[in-house]
């Protein structure tokens, strides 16, 4: 799945709460808009310019724009929409790891650092992503209505602004291709270090039994110096296209200065007009900036959206966001009590035929047979490597038989791992 898709099952996962932010958004975002107007008639009443509305009316006109960016912007913060899509994120990882055998949860060669730090890390991302995308729907239609404004006070001062900040999105362009290559080496980075913690905690034992501190300790050092380069070239990259960006509005000031000198002194540009330019530039260099930072954070979803869906493991694409019930107010669901029958009493437990072999090698169990009743006792034994715990794991669930049969009390056991629960 593109970012797109993932963004619009999200949105309709929860679709009243996101039309309420995006409409609330757009109500502040729009306030900036009439701000530039009401700034324009102010110092127009001040100059004395004729035709220029009274100073109570623009007076109250500033106190309910300030008003609309009030409710604007307050209602979007209480709005829990991205906890909704976080909680969703993390439900369907987790549902699909507890859905795998329970001895190999996780994909190969993953470690549970790892998966932690894509949980934190990628589930961010993609709300990171979403964000940007509300800027850019909000700020969007305060540009189109601050062009509008600009361009019927003066053309040629206009584009004389907005062009150098075009070429914002030229070399954004030219550098997206880096940005998600840097980006893919530091999250593998990042994850590395994650996974060298967890595995060092859990096997200290073994590093001091075989005096393997400094050996350790070396490794872990270069895995942090890999990720302290990735991460620098990273976040480098994507704080020049910020900086790009922000300083546009300097740029942008200082080319009006200029263009507009000379139609101040000429009588064509007023102070009110210049003030709604100065106004104006800053929400259309935000939107050039959410459209650079909107190309970037496209490009470094797709690399978490990649790294999700590698802990769905074999999982269609679209159950990393399938509809769950997510509680994250009032009561919480009630547990349903677990009823005991009678055939639930174990009086025969047999195994037909176990077989299961780990994936590229011949290593594990052929054909083990047995059959244990209440009142016996059942020992298995074998060398280190033999398959005892193999045995065991597969006959619990925990590793997916290859082939073989159980049964309960002369009944199938499809489903080891959901029937062999406590």
């Amino acid at each position: 799945m593109n970012p797109i898709t993932v963004l619009w099952r999200l949105v309709r996962f929860r679709l009243a709460l996101y039309l309420a932010e995006y409409l609330l958004y757009v109500g502040y975002t729009l306030s900036l808009a009439f701000s530039g107007l009401i700034l324009r008639a102010f110092f127009d009443q001040m100059a004395g310019e004729p035709g220029a509305l009274p100073i109570v009316a623009i007076a109250g006109l500033q106190l309910g724009n300030l008003l609309l960016a009030m409710i604007g912007l307050g209602g979007v913060n209480l709005i829990p929409d991205q906890a909704f899509s976080r909680a969703l994120i993390f439900h369907n990882v987790f549902a699909r790891i507890l859905a795998r055998p329970g001895a190999q949860p996780l994909p190969a060669n993953t470690t549970i650092g790892e998966t932690l730090n894509t949980l934190r890390d990628d589930t961010q991302q993609l709300i990171w992503f979403h964000i940007e995308l509300i800027d850019l729907f909000g700020f969007g239609l305060t540009a189109l209505v601050a062009l509008v404004a600009m361009l019927r006070v003066s053309v040629g001062i206009t584009l004389g602004v907005l062009a150098p900040l075009l070429a914002i999105m030229v070399i954004t362009r030219r550098l997206q291709a880096r940005v998600e290559r840097y980006r893919v080496a530091s999250r593998t980075t990042s994850s590395a270090v994650a996974g060298a913690i967890g595995d060092i905690f859990g096997a200290v034992q073994a590093i001091q039994v075989n005096n393997a501190e400094e050996r350790v300790l070396a490794h872990f050092r270069q895995l942090n110096a890999a990720r302290r380069q990735a991460v620098v070239r990273d976040r480098l990259l994507t704080q020049l296209i910020n900086a790009l960006a922000d300083n546009m509005v300097v740029i942008g000031t200082a080319l009006l200065l200029i263009f507009s000198a000379r139609a101040i002194q000429a009588g064509r540009f007023t102070v009110g007009d210049f003030a709604l330019f100065v106004a104006y530039i800053w929400p259309i260099t935000i939107l050039w900036q959410n459209i650079a930072n909107q190309m970037t954070l496209y490009q470094q979803s797709k690399v978490s959206i990649g790294r999700l869906q590698t802990l769905m493991q074999d999982a269609p694409p679209q159950a990393l966001l399938a509809p769950a019930p997510i509680q994250l107010r009032g009561p919480l669901p009630t547990i349903p009590a677990v009823v005991r029958t009678p055939t639930d009493q174990l009086a025969q437990l047999e195994v037909r035929g176990l077989t299961y072999h780990y994936p590229g090698s011949n290593r594990g169990i052929t054909d083990i047979s047995l059959r244990i009743q209440p009142g016996t006792l059942t020992v298995v034994t074998g060398p280190i490597g033999a398959g005892k715990t193999t045995l065991l794991r597969t006959l619990l669930g925990l590793l997916p038989k290859d082939a073989g049969a159980i049964y309960w009390n002369g009944a199938i056991v499809d489903d080891p791992a959901g029937f062999f629960v406590p």
